[in-house]
């Protein structure tokens, strides 16, 4: 996800939206000051899985235990929300500790475990011996807290998910560019419901997915703001949902129809919708029109013999007769000529004039229509 910022990306995975979405585009954003607001409008911004969990069953317990102060200050709202946040811890004994009080005295539905200390050693240091010090101390961490988890009633029916923000540059001192280094991170999972054998996945997977994937695990439901898919190849077929979903998605922004044209002026989609099928019906009426001239002619002019007055070296070109009816080449030289040597009709095709009149009447009334409906098409905007 790009931009590779914290911010951003901690966003996106939280609530399963991308950065032009949820409106987080730096590390400098703030829920009270920000120059891109979320694309739902500020009454109801895009909800993050926690607030997603809350308002589908209220019986919901959500841990937040985060080294990013950051995460807990600005990211998971509403904080009411919360049933417990703690933010700000530097190593990751201390947010390991945190996170086994949390799970024991609460037995939460979901908690939310974040290590800052990684990113803090790379920004520092670059990769090398005491990054790689620093990753063995998380994957410590995580490791005494997967086994709690698993030694108490609860593990046989608790999925984990091991997700990053960002990568970082080929040096590992920084992140926040375009590079394929930065943008790769990895997605883990393991526990109830997920596949145990070897299996390799079909479903591209980017961190949008975290927050559908999480909800679908414990059987919820994911609003339409989401932009992210349910990972459900991860999981095998025969997985029993720890509880359905009671309510509706968190969809009561005022503005939520906006997330369906995916822009920010609802009324000029509106407006160009109806003016595209204006312009639509109007293109037919044209092509209908015309096919109706070309038909007209066909049956006004090559149906009967029309003769054409020439100079004297084309005195008597004529159209080709129809098929149906017979026609005796020496007709033509029983006419006569007036004084200038042009040739006369014979008196027996002066019925032809009155198809001249009505061809003419007609294509003028055609014309005419086919000139005011281009007129139309001119003016939409």
């Amino acid at each position: 996800m790009f931009p590779t910022s914290s911010a951003s990306n901690w966003m996106s995975v939280l609530n399963g939206a991308t950065p032009e979405m949820h409106g987080v585009d730096c590390n400098n954003w703030l829920q009270s000051s920000h120059r891109i607001p979320d694309i739902n409008g500020d009454c109801t911004p895009t909800p993050n899985m926690f607030s997603v969990m809350k308002q589908q069953n209220k019986s919901t317990t959500v841990a937040v235990i985060a080294g990013w102060g950051f995460i807990v200050q600005e990211l998971t709202f509403p904080a009411h929300e919360m049933d417990r946040q703690v933010g700000g811890f530097g190593d990751p004994e201390s947010g390991l500790h945190h996170a086994l009080k949390s799970w024991k005295e609460m037995k939460p539905t979901i908690l939310f475990v974040h290590f800052n200390f990684l990113d803090n050693m790379g920004h520092d240091f670059g990769y090398g011996s005491q990054f790689d010090a620093g990753a063995t101390r998380i994957d410590a961490a995580i490791g005494k807290l997967v086994q709690a988890v698993d030694s108490s009633p609860e593990g046989p029916m608790t999925t984990f998910f091991v997700v990053s923000d960002h990568g970082r540059t080929l040096s590992g001192l920084r992140h926040g560019d375009f590079a394929l280094s930065q943008l790769n991170t990895m997605f883990i999972a393991r526990g109830a419901g997920v596949r145990v054998k070897n299996h390799t996945l079909k479903t591209p997977v980017t961190i949008i997915d975290t927050a559908p994937t999480v909800l679908f695990a414990l059987g919820y439901q994911f609003p339409l703001q989401y932009r992210g898919i349910a990972l459900e190849e991860i999981f095998e077929k025969k997985f029993g949902w720890l509880f359905e979903a009671s309510e509706k998605p968190n969809d009561s922004c005022k503005n939520v129809h906006r997330v369906l044209a995916h822009a920010y002026q609802p009324d000029s989609w509106a407006t160009g919708m109806w003016n595209g099928a204006v312009l639509v019906v109007l293109l037919v009426l044209n092509a209908l029109v015309f096919i109706g001239c070309l038909v007209f002619l066909k049956n006004a002019f090559w149906r009967y013999q029309i003769y054409f007055y020439g100079d004297s070296t084309n005195r008597r070109s004529y159209s080709q007769a129809p098929l149906d009816e017979s026609f005796e080449m020496d007709a033509l030289t029983d006419g006569t000529y007036d004084e200038h040597g042009n040739s006369i009709r014979p008196a027996e095709t002066d019925h032809d004039d009155k198809y001249f009149k009505a061809a003419n009447r007609t294509c003028s009334k055609c014309k005419t229509l086919i000139k005011f409906i281009m007129l139309g098409t001119t003016k939409i905007r």
